[in-house]
């Protein structure tokens, strides 16, 4: 069976995203804790995890090591593209913060 991506981020608990849940709980758990940079990626790893691994065992109890060995790679998928999203959107954050500032220090030069 190939990956299929709209499965994965088309997964959810009682109506929520899952994909979403877990980076909103990653964003709110980094503030908790105030965490900085890797600090979220490592919470969102383990969040994704987690919750990736409880999905699949609510879905069913895996019988084998095949099972098993595939929800440990779902919820690890999960926590990638949560710890994936998080730095993708720390860096275009900073790239626009920058072009912003970078603007403005054009415009006063101008002046």
């Amino acid at each position: 069976m190939l990956f299929d991506p709209k499965a994965f981020l088309e997964a959810s608990v009682a109506g929520i995203p899952l994909v979403l849940f877990v980076l909103v709980l990653t964003m709110w758990l980094g503030d908790v804790f105030n965490a900085q940079g890797k600090q979220k990626m490592v919470i969102s790893m383990v969040v994704g995890l987690v919750f990736g691994v409880a999905y699949q065992i609510s879905l069913a109890l895996p019988g084998s090591f095949a099972g098993w060995f595939a929800v440990v790679v779902y919820g690890l998928g999960l926590g990638l593209l949560a710890s994936g999203s998080w730095d993708a959107g720390r860096v275009m954050l900073e790239k626009a913060l920058s072009k912003v500032l970078s603007a403005v220090i054009d415009r006063t030069e101008i002046r």
